[in-house]
């Protein structure tokens, strides 16, 4: 059972629920004053009050004809309107259930077997004229892209979609929108002017219903950077586009915990708050997970393998480090899908952390509150007037769309010499589709921004990211190989002999050799490297340099010949080969 405070259906098709309408009522019952009577046969009793007043204003089934029930509409003791779903299955099982959920809001019913069959009639037999399509489902309901719902499960669009999902708001909740489009734009936007991070930030939250109208895959963009810096202050401007800026989630949940928080995100902004507070291996899951926009198959209502979730969702991530370093922590390889999922983008870099521009306040944190404070009091309203706005377009609005982003493209590839960098493209297409949202949105007059802005941030953090990646590049395998291959030059006396005698290996100071590898002690690792250590290995893995174990061991265990056969780093002995090239791509 679901209910709404606002009307669920028939805003754009013109139909109108009302309690006061009675031509649907079955023969046998009577809507008076005080309620719904079911007349008696005799003339000399009194006809039975059932139960509050409500009207049956229509019946709804999914797309495929199935879970099908009724909505009831009624006034409670203060006069509020309550929309309610009733599914059939609920009738037909026991209508206790039904009962309570009715009573919670406020509705009378008469009690006794007599009276609860009555009401069953009376609503099974209702007669309504109007049939809706049922979805559980928030964002674009499907790929037609013709009715959106909404975080408090108000429909956008097609006035004959009716949605019977739990929204786990409380209509009174700071979760529903606050203030107006133009208060939003005044007192939020406007302070995005002159940020780029805020402005990429916003966009983002913009280009998420952008990911399915496009049929483009979902990702998004990780702020990384110090504490207090205003990471979390650009996330709650960017989710005050849907809601209230609070209602952001948090990385502290398992992977399996955040397919609920994206089904409710879906077509919205998932703003994912710490992702300190995740374990690596769960990060090397979740960021697939969501991006793929599906969940694991599990058995449901409808039995063991049935049809799995989908979602699309725009990510807004923020941390002190790095995905990459996150993942490595536990010993995995993050791939290039992590990296390109989720760009990573340096948040405390500019002028004043992540703000380029403080707008009159004296120094960042002041800024920071003010911008937080701002969207605690106007948010929700720039995510509907975008949707709305999408709604009205025409038919070929998907593909001008199309070639747009494909346009924006095109410039950052030019302009950034990207050449035929299949991961830089992504990147820049990612982007580009970020930087669409937000010139759309300006030019519809949501954001107040001047028009090229959105644009100017996608290229900026475009920048950004291809120098940091050339940093990493430059400080990472290259640094690990030279320091490595000195050690070997200046301490190759330190090791042993492969299969010499047992007693040498009481002399072991760095490890053992044969023609093929050096075996380096985990102690002999980490006085190399120190902190790098993992990430040292996992370089050296990356240009071939170094043989790693079974996932997601870097070590492997020792060949034979060597006492007690301990995990061991297996470095190929022509690591020492300056001409030879790397096995795995990466610049040596």
């Amino acid at each position: 059972m679901f209910e709404c405070e606002k009307a669920a259906h028939g805003v754009d098709e013109g139909f109108t629920c009302s309690v006061l309408g009675a031509d649907g009522i079955p023969a046998g019952f009577e809507i008076r004053p005080d309620g719904i009577y079911e007349a008696s046969e005799r003339e000399e009793t009194d006809a039975l009050r059932l139960c509050s007043r409500l009207t049956v204003t229509a019946a709804f089934e999914d797309p495929a004809g199935r879970n099908r029930g009724r909505v009831i509409e009624f006034e409670d003791d203060r006069g509020r309107r309550h929309t309610v779903s009733i599914f059939s299955r609920e009738l037909e099982a026991d209508l206790r259930k039904v009962r309570r959920d009715l009573a919670d809001r406020g509705f009378w019913l008469r009690h006794g077997p007599k009276a609860h069959d009555a009401v069953l009639r009376l609503l099974r037999d209702w007669k309504v004229r109007l049939t809706l399509t049922a979805t559980d489902r928030f964002g674009w309901t499907d790929r037609s892209c013709r009715s959106f719902v909404l975080s408090e499960g108000c429909i956008l669009g097609d006035g004959r979609v009716h949605f019977t999902g739990e929204t786990g708001l409380d209509p009174s909740a700071d979760g529903l929108s606050s203030g107006t489009l133009a208060t939003w734009r005044d007192e939020v936007a406007a302070l995005c002017a002159g940020n780029p991070l805020l402005i990429i930030a916003v966009s983002l939250a913009f280009a998420a219903p952008l990911v399915e109208l496009l049929n483009e895959d979902g990702g998004g963009l990780h702020l990384r950077g110090a504490s207090s810096r205003g990471k979390s202050s650009v996330l709650k401007a960017a989710a005050s586009v849907w809601g209230h800026p609070d209602r952001a989630g948090s990385w502290r949940a398992t992977a399996n915990a955040l397919e609920g928080a994206a089904l409710g995100a879906n077509s919205m902004l998932l703003a994912l708050d710490e992702i300190g507070e995740i374990a690596g291996s769960e990060i090397f899951k979740a960021v697939y997970l969501l991006g793929n926009g599906i969940e694991k198959r599990r058995a449901t209502r409808v039995g063991p393998g049935g049809v799995a979730n989908r979602w699309r969702v725009a990510i807004l991530s923020t941390g002190e480090d790095r995905i990459a370093d996150r993942i490595a922590e536990d010993g995995r390889l993050a791939k290039a899908g992590n990296e390109v999922r989720l760009i990573d983008v340096e948040a405390d870099g500019r002028p004043h952390g992540a703000f380029d521009q403080l707008r009159g306040s004296s120094h960042g944190a002041a800024f920071s509150g003010r911008l937080k404070t701002a969207s605690r009091g106007s948010h929700g309203t720039a995510g509907e007037a975008f949707v709305r706005m999408l709604l009205d377009r025409g038919p070929d609005f998907q593909e001008a769309a199309k070639r747009v982003r494909e346009s924006m493209a095109a410039q950052m590839r030019d302009r950034n010499a990207l050449g035929a960098d299949d991961q830089a493209m992504r990147v820049a297409r990612q982007l580009a589709l970020i930087g669409l949202a937000g010139e759309l949105a300006t030019k519809h007059e949501i954001t107040g921004w001047k028009k090229g802005d959105a644009l100017s941030a996608a290229l900026l953090v475009l920048r950004t990211w291809l120098s940091e990646r050339a940093r990493r590049h430059a400080s990472g395998p290259n640094a690990a190989l030279t320091r490595l291959r000195t050690f070997l030059q200046a301490e190759a006396h330190g090791f042993v002999e492969r299969g010499s005698d047992p007693a040498a290996s009481e002399i072991v100071q760095q490890g053992w050799k044969d023609e093929g590898f050096y075996y380096l002690t985990s102690e002999c690792w980490k006085e190399i490297y120190q902190r790098e250590a993992r990430k040292a290995a996992r370089n050296l893995v990356d240009a071939g340099y170094l043989l790693p174990g079974e996932e997601p061991n870097l070590s492997r265990h020792a060949p034979s010949g060597i006492p007690d056969r301990p995990r061991l780093y297996w470095v190929r002995a022509d690591i020492l080969d300056e001409k030879r090239p790397p096995e795995a791509g990466v610049a040596a």
